[in-house]
Parts: structure tokens; sequence; C-alpha cells
């Protein structure tokens, strides 16, 4: 009896041994798994993970609930990493630590670039996102200052593992051994099973609605854990693009086109033609959001000139960027296309070569000369084939641009306003866009331009931003200088907004507290997603403030139809801000005003977990009060995105 316990106990102790590098592997990755909740501030487990330890024993001796096991993301997360590595059972033990090795550091990768994507996005990476990798390398310093010294964790074995590779490499210290067929196929076994025990609750409260959808990573990923997560990101990019590559039937596109002539090409017999046949001159800045204006700080005005601009000008400060993941390239696509963004990824990249309607494009039939403008590389959000697509006559990008002065991402503003002002034409009438580049994030300014004295603010981030959008100001004001000086202020249309939020309005923290003051959870939601409008005519005519919502959709119609031309053949969503009423505002994150109520979409995604409110007072109100229009834009986003998946412009014509 006891030779046999013997036995037992070293064949026992030589299986563990002989699979303790995959047992490690297993440990590493659920290790750093929950890192990755931790950094994110997501939930991992509700009791830790003490606690699952606890309450699993109490499963197992007759104690405790099974729920308590399956809730949470450990469970799950434990399944899919099984199902990731099982297969590496069927090999011999040296070459399954080299796959091991090999595995833990794509994984790692994978994770890491979670952390940082979700501490600038709010949401985890997808896979149209990696599509667009080349843009990395352009954003080296915004990288470099969301990582945190906690990162480390995610390559610290990684970098060790390095040398033991190469040892067993040389040495071949493991003895080889047959195939272990039976511990791979149970460990598959119990992967499946950790994954489709959760996934099973998961679907019968409605989970299959909300992977269709995938309308926000954090609601996938609270259910399904990262690694689900990116599973059904993959399997759904793989169904869309490879599988079932969408198309728009006769059918679809036909209802479309119906939209389009009932809906839209509307104008305000007030302004339609007030500035016919000057120049139009549109300024797309980076990260300025609305609170800036009319702010003061320890007495010193943010934005003096824009505050004196828009007593000029026509003001519309209820006015909301719609930008989803592709940022700048998403407001310069909402405004110059009028259409919608792209729920993942940039449209500049992945539809660059489809036909749209624009501003240029319409233009340019009338005898404009249509140039675009930005002090960076051109190939940047795919600029030089997406500015193909719209028709511009030109692109002026960093090579054409020779700055006296470089701040953060290439030529300072101010050099960048003066310069374009030169290459804009004098002998035919002609529309300039311009894309600005100094208030990128993180927002680094030299010392000689941080005039304001920020001491109080207590927040680096916030205070680099301050200094930056004041430099943007003042930059505004050379350019409107040089505007008139060359003659060309009287004769133009200038347009001023914000391209989306500038990532400075951090919760529970005094950058937060600066931003929004004493005001409600309303009117912080309102702020997180308010940039100025600022459109300036000749003669200062429509002179005011516009209290009507509005957001980017709605500029390219809005802009035309104070030049004289007519939109109802063009497939513009947008309407025309001056028109009486509010616009529907739709954002990609879910949420959506009218301009009586606004609906704050839930993280899961789910309409009846959002929140209604009454966009005057800030209450909130019956879910059901914001059920129409979040209904409208959840049918505004099918039709923009079947225009662009399925380049139906390019049909209709």
């Amino acid at each position: 009896m006891r030779d046999r316990w013997i036995f037992k106990i070293n064949w026992f102790r030589e299986r563990l041994f002989f699979y303790s590098d995959y047992f490690l592997f297993v440990l590493l990755l659920m290790f750093k798994t929950y890192l990755l909740a931790d950094l994110t501030g997501t939930v991992f487990y509700e009791y830790g993970v003490w606690g699952y330890i606890k309450n699993l024993f109490a499963f197992i001796f007759g104690g405790g609930s099974f729920n308590t096991i399956r809730s949470g993301l450990l469970m799950i997360s434990l399944g899919y990493i099984l199902l990731l590595s099982f297969w590496t059972l069927f090999f011999t033990r040296r070459k399954r630590i080299y796959i091991l090795i090999i595995l833990n550091a794509l994984v790692s990768f994978v994770l890491f670039a979670d952390v940082i994507h979700y501490r600038y996005f709010d949401g985890f990476i997808s896979v149209a996102l990696l599509l667009q990798a080349g843009q990395v390398g352009n954003l080296t310093d915004s990288i470099i200052s969301l990582i945190q010294l906690k990162d480390i964790l995610f390559w610290v074995d990684v970098f060790l593992t390095i040398p033991l590779f190469i040892f067993i490499w040389k040495k071949k210290w493991f003895a080889e051994k047959k195939r272990a067929i039976v511990a791979g196929i149970l460990a598959f076994v119990i992967g499946w099973f950790c994954v489709q025990q959760p996934l099973h609750v998961f679907y019968q409260y409605g989970g299959k609605k909300i992977l269709e959808k995938m309308i926000a990573s954090e609601s996938i990923y609270k259910f399904t854990g990262i690694y689900g997560y990116h599973f059904f990101d993959m399997k759904r990019n793989f169904e869309d693009y490879v599988l079932h590559k969408k198309r728009v039937s006769k059918e679809r596109a036909n209802e479309i086109d119906e939209w389009f002539s009932t809906n839209t090409g509307k104008t305000s017999p007030e302004t339609f033609g007030i500035a016919e046949g000057k120049n139009l001159i549109v300024v797309q800045l980076e990260a300025i959001q609305d609170f800036v204006i009319n702010r003061e700080v320890e007495g010193q005005e943010i934005t003096p000139y824009l505050n004196e601009l828009i007593k000029d000008s026509a003001y519309f400060p209820n006015f909301y960027h719609q930008a989803a993941q592709g940022r700048t390239s998403d407001a310069d696509l909402l405004v110059n296309t009028s259409l919608y963004p792209l729920a993942t990824g940039s449209a500049f990249i992945r539809y660059s070569a489809n036909e749209y309607d624009s501003i240029s494009k319409v233009l340019k039939d009338d005898g404009y000369q249509a140039t675009a403008h930005h002090a960076f590389k051109g190939s940047f959000w795919n600029r030089n084939s997406m500015y193909s697509s719209l028709e511009y006559d030109q692109f002026y990008s960093k090579e054409d641009y020779q700055p006296e002065e470089t701040i953060g991402w290439g030529a300072s503003d101010e050099d960048f306003f003066r310069q374009t002002v030169d290459m804009m034409p004098a002998d035919k009438p002609f529309y300039s866009f311009m894309i600005s580049l100094t208030s990128h994030h993180p927002y680094p300014m030299p010392k000689k331009h941080k005039v304001l004295n920020l001491d109080n603010v207590e927040n680096e981030l916030l205070e680099n931003y301050l200094h930056s959008v004041h430099y943007v100001d003042q930059s505004i004001k050379v350019f409107v200088e040089e505007l008139k000086q060359k003659g060309l202020w009287e004769n133009s249309v200038v347009v001023f907004y914000g391209d989306h939020d500038a990532k400075v309005m951090e919760q529970g923290t005094n950058s937060e507290t600066f931003v929004t003051g004493d005001k409600n959870e309303f009117e912080l939601y309102k702020e997180y997603d308010q940039v100025p409008l600022v459109i300036h005519l000749p003669e200062d005519q429509l002179a005011g403030t516009y209290e009507k919502t509005g957001g980017q959709l709605h500029l390219a119609p809005t802009l035309l139809h104070m030049l004289g031309h007519e939109t109802n053949d063009k497939y513009f969503m947008g309407k025309d801000l001056f028109l009486e009423g509010n616009r529907l505002v739709a954002l990609r994150t879910g949420s959506v005003t009218n301009g009586k109520v606004w609906y704050q979409q839930a993280k899961d995604g789910i309409f009846s977990n959002g929140t209604c409110y009454e966009f005057e007072t800030g209450k909130k109100i019956d879910i059901k009060e914001c059920s129409s229009i979040y209904e409208e834009a959840q049918q505004q986003y099918r039709i923009s995105d079947d225009i662009i998946f399925g380049n139906l412009i390019k049909k209709f014509k």
C-alpha cells in the first residue's frame, strides 16, 4: 500500500513538473488580465482574487453557489486562456516552451495596447484600429505621456524569458517526450466549460444582441473579459469583411435614396445666398473645447481674441463634436461630407477610395479652387488618398511648410496660419480647409509661450492644455490680421470649430472640477462633447449667439447654403444650422440630443440602462421620453454606414 502511494505521489510530482511551464504561462496571463482590469478601473471580480478562492472552496465543499464562481471575469478569462493555448500541450516540452514564450509576448503586447488605448479613448483596441498601426509612430509623444510605471509589469516576465529561450535553444536542457494528447484535450474541455457557462447566462440577458451591435468595447468586455472581447471583435470583422462582406441591396439603396429626398436639403430663407461668391475658409482647431471660451483663470482670459471675435460672428455654444475613434479624421469627414464616422476605425483609412459628396466638390463645380492645408505628414490618417477622393485641387502638407518654430508635432500654428494665407489664390474664389496642430495631446509648450499664471490649476495636463489653447488663440489673431492685410477677411466666410474633446476632464480629479465647477451630472456630459463653432461673415452679418443645438454633421449644408448652393441632390445628412428649431445631434458613443431632451448612453450600450435628461433643466426624466430620438439616431447611423460600406454615392450617381 505504501509503495502504491509513493508511486502515485511520484507520478503526480513528475506530471506537475513536466507541465510547470504551462501552469506558469496560465498564471502569468491571469495576473496580466487582472492587471489590465486594475489599470483601467474595470471590475475583474467583485470580491477580489482571495474572495474568489474562498467562494471556490465554499462551492467545492457544498457551502456556496456556482453563481459566485461564474460571475465576474475570472472564470471566463481562465477559459479563454486555456482555449488560446491548449494546443501547445500537443507538442514536446521543449517546443511548447518556445511557443508559450512567444504567445506570452504577443498577448502582453495586446493587453498593454488595450490599457494605453483605454486611457485615451475609454475603450479597448479593435481590429479596425490595428489596421491603422502605421499611425502609431506619429503618436509617440501622446503614447509616452499615457504610460504609467505599473505598466512595466506587462513586460518584466517577457524580458526575463528571453535568456531562458536562448538557453533552451542552445543546451537542449529538457528531454523530448511524447505529445500529451490527454492533457491538451483536458485543457480544452475545461476552457470550453469556463467560457460557455458565463456566455450562456450572458445570452439569456440579451447578450447576442449586444454582440451583434458591438456598440462599445466595454459593453462586451464586462461580460466576456478582454479575451472574449477580442475574439468577438475579430469574429465580427472576419464575417463582415471576409465571409460576408457587406453589400447593400438595391431595395435598401432605394430606401436610403428616398430618405435623403425627404429629410435633407431644406434651407433657411434668411441666410440662403447671403455670402454668394465669397471665399470659404474653414479652420478645424485641434482639441479646442467650448469650456475655454469666455473663461478666466486667475483673472486672465484663456481665449481673449476668440472672446472678442464671437461678438462680431455667429457663435453656437450648444455645438458638439461627433467624432469617434478616427478623432481628427472623423471631424474632417463629418464637416466635409456630412456623413457619420464609423463606429470603429477611420473611414479615411478603410474607405478612402469611395466616392463622396463634399464641400470641395460642390464649390469646384461653381468655379472655386479647393485646397486642404495641414502642416503634418500627408500620409497621416491617409489624407493623401482621401483628399484625392474629396477632389481637392491641392493638399499642402508638411513638406510645403518651412516653420520658423516647431511646437509639439510640427510647425507652430502661427507659422502654419501665416504661410497658409500666402498659399490662398487671389485670382478666383476659393475654399481652403485648414487643420491646426499645436494644441495636440499631450500639449507640450515652450516655456516662452507659457504666459498665463496657472499656479492654482494643480494638474499638469490641464495646465499644459490651457497654455496651448491660449497660444492657439493668439495665433488665430495673427491669422485674422494676415487675412485683413491681404484683403481676404471682408471677402470671405471664415469658420472656426473644435474637432474633438481634449481628454483633460479626468473624473474625480481637480481637472474635472476646474472644467465643470459646480455643474450637475447632465451639464458635465454636455461639457465633455461641446466644441466651439464661430462663423464670421463679411460686414459682421448674422452676428449673435445661437443657442440652438447642432453638430459637425450640419456644417456642410449650412456653409453651402450661405454661399447660395442648393444641396437637394447631394447626399448630406445634416441640416442647415440657421433653420428654425434644433438639430438632432447624434454622437457615435450612442448619446443623442435634439435640444429638448438628452439621452446619455450607458457603457453597456443597452438603451434601457441609459439616462434621459430634460435639456433645459438637466433633470432626469422617464427613459421613454428619449426613445424616439434614440431610434432616429440609430436609423441615421445605419444609413450612413450603408452609404460608406456600400459606396452608394457612386451607385446613386
